[in-house]
């Protein structure tokens, strides 16, 4: 009996030991999360509206090639994420300005990218910035000058909004 005994012991004994060794396993699983960093852009003109005056001419001087300039009104500030690409600033008006003006902008030079020579505002829009990738400017001068390019220019006066646009 006592033999018996002992062999019942060591086989519950042995029994709890192979089951806590079941017990012990853990099952585990993963899986993969991914942040997808989308393209951002935002863009803002700071400061106010301006008004550009007809070019100063003296008397007996030709008007053709007469301009006018402001560079202290208004500056551009943007914030570009985008960094599988390069992208452009665009600018246009919304008509075209009458026969005889030509209205032009340009941008002082960003940290990144390159600016455009002052650029004649249509209603098409034509790059001011190219090559931006992920940067951002807080205030860069735009520069508008109005220019006489005949010698019969309109005689009338009209508000022209100007729209600044990122392409990335």
């Amino acid at each position: 009996m006592r033999t018996m005994r002992r062999t019942i012991i060591i086989l519950v004994l042995l029994a709890m030991s192979v089951g806590g060794a079941f017990a012990q396993a853990t099952d585990s699983d993963t899986h993969v999360v991914t942040i997808a960093i989308g393209e951002l852009a935002a863009i803002a003109v700071v400061g106010g509206n301006i008004t550009m005056p007809v070019p100063a001419i003296t008397a007996g001087s030709t008007i053709v090639g007469a301009t006018s300039t402001d560079s202290t009104t208004a500056d551009l500030a943007y914030t570009v994420l985008n960094p599988d690409a390069l992208g452009t600033i665009e600018a246009s008006i919304d008509v075209n300005t009458p026969a005889g003006y030509s209205l032009g902008v340009t941008v002082a030079a960003p940290g990144i990218g390159t600016v455009a020579p002052i650029a004649a505002l249509t209603t098409t829009p034509t790059n001011l910035i190219t090559g931006l990738s992920s940067s951002f400017e807080a205030a860069l001068d735009l520069t508008y000058t109005l220019t006489i390019d005949t010698t019969n220019p309109a005689t009338t006066s009209a508000p022209y909004t100007v729209t600044f646009t990122i392409n990335s």
